[in-house]
């Protein structure tokens, strides 16, 4: 279980630093685009921003825990907002720590699972579970683009405020 917890985290660091150099080249663009092709409204690129200028180097281990803000916590880094030696750092820490909860839950759930699964049969999951959430996940990102309005890059085009640019170190 530990080689599995570390091969975990160091394949999440790796592929972290691809995101921490893609930041360092366009991250906040990178960020709307992403807003954009996931159907989220204009205020995702508000709301991951302020996010991370508010928990700093914690959104990086924090982020693990949601999608959206750990691609971005990565990206937001490398453009200088938080030191490459702190975001090695806390990047280790979040993927040590997300990799340990994850997979002792499996170690600790895996007869319940395989139990759970048998019951629900492949037909039930792949006819009633999948395209359900897929419809509601869709159904709800358009609702928020909807009331909110796109996503929008011309917002950010360097115009950040003083604390979204202090680099923290």
């Amino acid at each position: 279980m530990a080689v599995a917890i570390v091969a975990s985290a160091l394949g999440s660091v790796v592929g972290d630093h691809v995101l921490y150099l893609a930041g360092a080249r366009g991250g906040e663009r990178l960020l709307a685009l992403y807003c954009r092709l996931t159907l989220r409204s204009e205020r995702c690129v508000e709301s991951t921003l302020n996010y991370f200028t508010r928990f700093g180097p914690a959104a990086i281990v924090l982020g693990r825990y949601s999608t959206s803000v750990r691609l971005f916590a990565a990206v937001l880094s490398g453009t200088g907002r938080i030191a490459y030696h702190r975001f090695v750092i806390y990047d280790l820490a979040g993927s040590l720590a997300f990799a340990t909860v994850w997979i002792g839950l499996g170690w600790l759930f895996s007869d319940e699972v395989g139990v759970l699964l048998e019951w629900l049969g492949r037909q039930r999951v792949l006819l009633l579970i999948v395209p359900t959430a897929i419809l509601a996940i869709v159904g709800y990102r358009l609702w928020q683009r909807w009331r909110h309005g796109r996503a929008r890059a011309a917002e950010l085009g360097g115009s950040c405020g003083p604390a979204q640019n202090r680099i923290l170190r």
